[in-house]
């Protein structure tokens, strides 16, 4: 049983699930692969789900075999103390150690015959136990999580009402009252995007209307409109009325056309294929150049920088699902990898180095579009909001696929002491469930504390956006949070 001083781990917070094995070998093999993929072993336990004990009857007992139990464990001692007076006294004789090993079995057997005779009748037989586990859990804490999923692969055991373990309770508000802060969505194919939200200042914020439903996250009451943008309509209390009526088109206009995932029209024509770029960084001990990506019509209004998290790269299917769900919207996407990926490492370097990477990624983005918006998933958000804080990004807004608020299981540790020095218009999408934002309170005061930043709740969804019972695939998941961030983007 190892250690966990100094690692910020409890028996009761070890991390998040990444893998499951139906045997305890298995899952010994799957620690010595996480180790070898350099994720440190501080960060790995082995979590033994439904555990039970189990007693192996070996033979039956009787006075006989008591006699010979006790005399082999009364020679064990009688050698024992034989050995210590010849090492005592080097001169006495052979007969010493083997009178000491004669009246040990002979006290051995005696006290085994006698104890025999007091239990035989409530226990007439051997046997060992030994604990046994229904299935194995490899979790990983702090920031590797994705990485050591990308490893084992989920395991041999896959996630089910079979093999999951009892669900603790969910971190985050239940599904039958709105959250104190932001909106709730559900974690499936969002309906239409424009749906109307809450007015600002009532209690809480609005939930999704119901299943596949997603809202607009609620202006602040204090946001000014931005230059060239005053003076045009708002209709409802939900604020700007959808453009297909403030152009006066009925229902019932244009019913031929493809409509894309959020009710907006897919224009297929209009997205370009993929462009791959080097973006050169200079860093301190010299330039660098990083990998790059656009994608999407050459002629949106809006551009958005993604940027990857801790544990993967820009070509992750998460990103890549989502940037297309962006283009097929009509919003312009720049994926990028930080100086650590294209040099081929695993782990992250100096935030100084991600820092100098987004500014180049968005100098590069500003070099083809006028409205430039930074979005990261995990790590790369924290990083953006750490460039906004300085005040060297020059974007319209900034959006953060699962802020890591803290690292899982130390929320004494909060990384937020510069988003109020943020400017910019800033939404935090965050799954309920997320290890990387309990207590949810800690990221509400945290955003209110901010000029101008609101939060968008995931129904059950991890830190990853995965939904437990719910499996499916990353680019599809992706591509499913689209929708709400375009609308973040072109209501702006």
């Amino acid at each position: 049983m190892s250690m966990m001083g100094g690692t910020g781990r409890t028996p009761q917070n070890v991390g998040e699930t990444v893998a499951r094995y139906g045997d305890y070998e298995s899952a010994q093999k799957a620690v010595s692969r996480l180790i070898e993929a350099e994720i440190p072993a501080r960060e790995i336990s082995i979590v033994w789900a439904g555990l039970k004990a189990v007693e192996m009857v070996t033979g039956r007992m009787g006075y006989a075999r008591a006699a010979w139990s006790g005399a082999l464990n009364g020679a064990f001692l009688g050698l024992m103390f034989g050995a210590i007076f010849t090492l005592l006294s080097p001169t006495l004789s052979i007969q010493v150690l083997l009178g000491c090993l004669l009246v040990g079995v002979a006290i051995g057997m005696l006290m085994q015959i006698l104890t025999y005779s007091l239990t035989r009748r409530r226990r007439d037989y051997t046997s060992i136990t030994a604990p046994i586990a229904d299935h194995y859990e490899i979790a990983v804490s702090g920031s590797h999580v994705s990485s050591a999923r990308r490893v084992l692969g989920g395991g041999d055991r896959p996630a089910g009402p079979q093999a999951a373990a009892p669900a603790a309770p969910a971190c985050g508000p239940s599904s039958q009252e709105p959250p104190r802060y932001g909106i709730r969505i559900d974690d499936r194919p969002v309906a239409h995007p424009h749906a109307s939200a809450a007015a600002p200042g009532a209690a809480g914020a609005a939930r999704s209307a119901g299943r596949g439903a997603c809202r607009a996250p609620p202006r602040s009451p204090g946001r000014r409109p931005r230059a060239g943008r005053r003076g045009r309509g708002r209709g409802g209390a939900g604020g700007r009325e959808p453009r297909a009526a403030a152009r006066g088109r009925g229902p019932g206009r244009r019913r031929g056309r493809r409509r894309a995932p959020g009710g907006r029209r897919a224009d297929r024509s209009r997205v370009t294929d993929e462009e791959r770029i080097r973006v050169p960084v200079a860093l301190p001990a010299g330039r660098v150049e990083i990998g790059a990506a656009w994608s999407g019509p050459r002629d949106a209004a809006q551009t958005v920088v993604i940027a990857h998290g801790a544990g993967s790269g820009m070509d992750h299917p998460f990103l890549r699902g989502f940037a297309a769900g962006l283009n097929d919207l009509g919003v312009r996407t720049l994926r990028f990898e930080f100086p650590y990926v294209a040099a081929g490492r695993r782990m992250p370097g100096p935030a100084a180095h991600a820092i100098l990477a987004w500014r180049a990624a968005l100098a590069e983005a500003r070099s083809r579009a006028e409205r430039v918006w930074a979005c990261g998933k995990s790590y790369g958000g924290r990083m953006a909001s750490m460039v906004a804080a300085e005040g060297d990004a020059d974007v319209e807004g900034l959006v953060y696929l699962g802020y890591p608020l803290h690292p899982p299981g130390r929320p004494d540790k909060p990384r937020t002491e510069h988003l109020p020095r943020v400017v910019p218009p800033q939404l935090f999408v965050e799954g309920e469930n997320d290890p990387f934002v309990d207590p949810h309170a800690q990221l509400e005061e945290a955003v209110a504390a901010c000029r101008d930043a609101r939060i968008a709740w995931v129904a059950g969804a991890g830190h990853s956006f995965e939904v437990k019972g719910a499996r499916r695939p990353a680019d599809e998941i992706g591509r499913g949070l689209a929708p709400l961030v375009a609308d973040f983007v072109l209501t702006a």
